[in-house]
């Protein structure tokens, strides 16, 4: 029986790299990225139109006039036991531009539970005075407070910065409300940054890292390089169990990148946010 040698050569070669752990392995990274990537670009595709929201507040004044005697603390003229600022952001997040008349009969607006007053609201910020941002009059309702928000179009990141003086508490809750004709959304983006902020701003570093998008970058590769450990980690000898850790990992993943990245307030709208007026520089009242 005769053997050619250059077939017995090839048949080794290809056993070698069959039996190879690396080959398996690297079917399963292509295999991953492959997917992510097609994730990626499915969403950059597609055509959205999606309006977010987010807002920061600060009380200025709280019941320092039954604390001290004598001294009455008013708003326009009006006597006020509390004073809250609220800064309310909205924006478009999506890749479409969003235009007046996608509105059914159903306007935008804020609204907030009818166990507050609203004393005063105003635009204080937007990118692009070609918008036309405008807010309306206070609507009072049996059930809730609004305030109409009208602009001409808003492109993709295009949005407002709309200062909201109350007496509520501090989180008092405001919400986006309107419907938009086809498949357009209202979402609330409760940033991740102002929650993170609020925990970490006496941590030096950590509290203006948390106000970035990418820290949500930062998070998401360090899950996915987990993620693939872990779907690696049985080939090298490990427990199998590792592979249930992996779904999670890109689950998290993709969380930090379409939650907390994504879904950040755009930069040029975060200092606005985070500048709340002070009891010692508002200018919006007087205190006696």
């Amino acid at each position: 029986m005769f053997v050619d040698i250059e077939d017995y050569h090839m048949f080794e070669t290809l056993r070698a790299i069959s039996e190879n752990p690396l080959v398996p392995i690297s079917g399963i990274l292509l295999g991953v990225v492959g997917i992510i990537l097609a994730i990626i670009f499915f969403f950059r595709s597609r055509r959205v139109r999606r309006l977010r929201y987010d807002y920061s507040d600060r009380s200025l004044v709280e019941g320092l006039s039954g604390a001290l005697e004598g001294i009455q603390v008013t708003y326009k003229g009006e006597p006020q036991d509390r004073i809250t600022v609220s800064r309310f952001v909205l924006w478009n997040s999506g890749t479409e531009t969003i235009r007046a008349d996608d509105f059914t009969e159903d306007p935008l607006r804020i609204t907030c539970g009818n166990d507050l007053s609203i004393l005063d609201h105003r635009i204080v910020e937007t990118n692009d005075a070609t918008n036309k941002i405008e807010v309306g009059k206070l609507v009072s309702a049996d059930d809730d407070l609004s305030i109409e928000v009208h602009f001409d179009y808003l492109d993709p990141n295009d949005g407002a910065i709309i200062q909201i003086v109350h007496d509520g508490r501090e989180r008092s809750r405001f919400r986006l409300r309107g419907t938009l004709k086809g498949s357009c959304s209202i979402v609330e983006s409760e940033s991740p940054a102002y929650r993170m902020n609020r925990c970490l701003g006496s941590v030096p570093v950590f509290g203006d890292l948390a106000k970035s998008s990418l820290f949500g970058w930062f998070g998401a590769l360090v899950y996915l390089a987990i993620g693939i450990a872990a779907l690696i980690a049985p080939f090298k000898g490990h427990s199998w169990w590792f592979l249930a850790l992996a779904p999670f990992c890109f689950l998290v993943t993709w969380s930090m990148i379409y939650v907390y990245a994504m879904g950040q307030v755009p930069s040029h709208f975060q200092r606005g946010l985070g500048e709340l007026p002070t009891a010692n520089n508002t200018d919006n009242g007087d205190s006696k």
